[in-house]
């Protein structure tokens, strides 16, 4: 499998001035491992960033950094979704939302304005289930 970092996004200069959270890297390690059982050749890592989006929570400027967004090249919509899906049933992200009682995610695909990507976060209390 190869990694690709966005150097538009100048992603590995800024995880080189700021630390990965631990959990991130607990979750990294798997995400990678089942990245390569999923036959996954090419992944794009696009985070960490700076600058806050509209609809964005902040996690991605965090230190040590809390948040990635990355995203396999040539899987169709069905695959994504699926490995999100294998993905937040395996890792317990740590806290609900209070409003609906459902509990956060700890990988999602959406958009909101850089093209369509899995978003990964974490926090302390994140566990593998």
């Amino acid at each position: 499998m190869r990694v690709v970092f966005d150097t538009d996004d100048s992603a590995i200069w800024a995880l080189m001035r700021v630390p990965m959270h631990h959990k991130l890297n607990e979750v990294w390690e798997w995400i990678l491992q089942k990245l390569i059982e999923w036959d996954c050749e090419e992944v794009v890592w696009e985070s960490y960033h700076r600058d806050k989006l509209p609809g964005e929570s902040g996690v991605h400027d965090t230190d040590p950094c809390r948040s990635l967004d990355w995203y396999p090249t040539k899987w169709p919509l069905t695959k994504i979704k699926r490995f999100e899906e294998e993905t937040n049933n395996a890792w317990d992200y740590g806290k609900t939302n209070p409003r609906t009682g459902k509990r956060y995610k700890v990988l999602w695909w959406h958009d909101v304005g850089r093209g369509a990507h899995y978003h990964t976060q974490v926090r302390d209390e994140t566990l593998l289930m």
